[in-house]
Order: structure tokens, then C-alpha cells, then sequence
């Protein structure tokens, strides 16, 4: 058994935790759409267009180029 998170473990990690952050996202963005304010709902999606993909390209890089091997160093 390995005790400590290796690449993967890191990538599948972050990247589900930036799944529920979308789920978040979308939930609070239709809420404020049905409370008809669409200008606040517009600006949460238009950051979250940059935000996330900006988010998961730095995630894969350091799950794949800065983390070497794994996480913990011995």
C-alpha cells in the first residue's frame, strides 16, 4: 500500500473538487437568474469562464510537471 497521494491521486482529487466547485457555481448563477437578477448571475459566469479552465490547466501542470513521483517526500 502507498501512503502517500501520487500523481493521480492528486489530479483526480483537485480535479473532482473543481467539479463541485462548478456544480456551485451553476446553482448559485441559476438561483440569482430566477431572482431576476441576471447582471450579478452574468458576472459569476463570465469569471467562471476564465476561472475554471485557468484553474484546471495550473492543476494539471502541477499534478504532472511539479509533483514528482508523490506528494510527501521521504
Amino acid at each position: 500500500m502507498i501512503s502517500y497521494m501520487t500523481r493521480m491521486d492528486f489530479f483526480t482529487f483537485y480535479g473532482t473538487v473543481l467539479v463541485f466547485l462548478t456544480l456551485i457555481e451553476v446553482v448559485i448563477t441559476m438561483t440569482l437568474a430566477k431572482q431576476h437578477n441576471i447582471k450579478a448571475a452574468q458576472t459569476i459566469d463570465l469569471w467562471a469562464r476564465v476561472l475554471f479552465p485557468t484553474t484546471f490547466a495550473r492543476l494539471t501542470w502541477a499534478a504532472f510537471f511539479v509533483c514528482g513521483g508523490g506528494l510527501a517526500r521521504r
